[in-house]
């Protein structure tokens, strides 16, 4: 997937690996850590597990887990001890929670395309998304598919990131204004007639409400609140509606704000708009949550 490089994750991952790592459990005895055998160590903790049921009840029991363990069997697995026993369960954590849930209200999950299909398109939009850094294995392929194919590259993000630079349009957005951009978009588009109306029709609802809230949004208070010119903007409309197929990828930071999710919600309705099935990427390991929730309540 990397084309012939190891991803910065990757080349460090041995440095794991070294003498002194854990390797067996650790009790606390007389203030101090000590090593000690499994068996004694599983001993103690079913102990402990037992006394807390009996004394405080399930629910007083937190199980934490995220991603540093996507095996399927590892992550899905001890959910089911979990479920039997009753304890409380997070839903996973605050890194990508609130993007999955937002794009679930008017996608019904979160799976978009697979990165392998970057090769087709004729844009690639990483909205937000520094990926020749945090993701170099996409960045490989829109490379590729921009040597091969002419693939365009725009990038949304209010640094000049390592992306940015290298891409064939950068927008330059105040940090928290993503909402408005994307209705700044998606105004143009459909004032430009660049949308799929039969598509529109055939596989949505909701859409004569949201040109209406798209209406709200001209130009001049689009650049009063992202501090881009219009230009810019209209430059970027004009990339979706005459470059497809397109993708939109956008970062996991996107959403870690207060009004994250409307700002997720609002750049996943242009690939929509503009008639593309799953032209959209967030983040895929979506599906895994589904086997993990699958195997909790079973």
């Amino acid at each position: 997937m990397t084309q012939g490089f190891t991803c910065p994750r990757g080349a460090k991952d041995h440095e794991r690996l070294y003498k002194n790592r854990v390797e067996a459990p650790f009790l606390r005895k007389g203030g101090r850590l000590a090593q000690t055998g499994w068996e004694e160590g599983l001993r103690v903790v079913s102990q402990k597990l037992g006394e807390v049921l009996d004394e405080h009840g399930p629910e007083a029991v937190l199980y934490l887990d995220y991603a540093g363990n996507m095996g399927l069997l590892t992550t899905a697995f001890p959910q089911r001890l979990w479920n039997a026993i009753g304890a409380t369960r997070t839903d996973w954590a605050l890194c990508s929670s609130s993007g999955h849930k937002a794009l679930a209200l008017h996608y019904g999950d979160s799976y978009g395309i697979r990165p392998i299909e970057i090769l087709s398109m004729d844009l690639v939009v990483f909205w937000g998304f520094n990926a020749a850094v945090s993701s170099p294995h996409m960045w490989s392929l829109a490379r590729k598919a921009r040597k091969l194919r002419g693939t365009r590259i725009v990038v949304v993000d209010p640094r000049e990131s390592r992306t940015a630079k290298s891409a064939d349009l950068w927008v330059q957005a105040i940090p928290g204004s993503d909402v408005a951009l994307a209705y700044g978009v998606i105004n143009y588009l459909i004032q430009n007639d660049c949308i799929d109306l039969k598509f529109i029709a055939e596989w949505t609802r909701g859409f004569e409400q949201l040109k209406a809230k798209a209406a709200e949004w001209t130009p001049d208070r689009v650049e009063r609140i992202t501090g881009v010119a219009w230009g810019q903007v209209e430059r970027l409309g004009e990339a979706y509606g005459s470059l497809k197929p397109s993708t939109t990828m956008i970062g996991i930071g996107l959403q870690k704000c207060e009004q994250g999710a409307d700002q997720v919600r609002a750049v996943s309705f242009i690939p929509a708009l503009l008639g593309l099935h799953r032209g959209f990427f967030y983040s895929n390991g979506s599906t895994l949550s589904e086997v993990v929730s699958s195997s909790s309540s079973t």
